[in-house]
């Protein structure tokens, strides 16, 4: 009898910690399927941060990709604009060289122009002594032509 009832005891006790093991095991795989929504949703979360962040990286990486062709344009356009400048420094050297050569030419043509003046300034003194002596002599001989013909008479 005592046997008996030690095993209904204990099949009992057993069905007891059968109960008990399945309510566990059922809040168990409760709190899993808790957690497994929880870790979609954590990833779904997830996945929309990083599809922003890729999103502004790529709208980050045209901006620059804008910035840097603008500036190569610039850089061209710069580029251009010098090579202009060379070319006006350099036609306006080549005009200054000209001009200079045509100012030195022109101030020998004046200096030989001068010096040709001051030849006949010269030449021209010399012959106005050469006339004044001339008249001189005229004068002097037409007095003794004149008083020699005033004797012959």
């Amino acid at each position: 009898q005592r046997a008996k009832e030690t095993i209904a005891s204990l099949e009992n006790d057993l069905s007891f910690a059968k109960s008990q093991s399945q309510a566990a095991s059922a809040s168990a795989e409760e709190r899993a399927n808790v957690a497994e929504a929880k870790l979609d949703e954590v990833q779904q979360k997830a996945k929309k941060i990083v599809e922003r962040v890729q999103a502004q990286a790529q709208q980050q990486v045209a901006a620059q990709v804008a910035e840097i062709n603008q500036l190569k344009g610039e850089a061209a356009a710069a580029e251009q604009k010098m090579q202009a400048l060379e070319s006006s420094t350099a036609t306006a050297e080549r005009g200054i060289v000209e001009a200079r050569q045509q100012a030195e030419a022109s101030l020998a043509d004046v200096k030989r122009l001068t010096a040709e003046a001051t030849a006949l300034q010269d030449k021209l003194g010399q012959a106005r002594i050469t006339i004044q002596n001339l008249e001189r002599e005229v004068a002097s001989g037409g007095a003794a032509a004149g008083e020699a013909m005033a004797a012959a008479h």
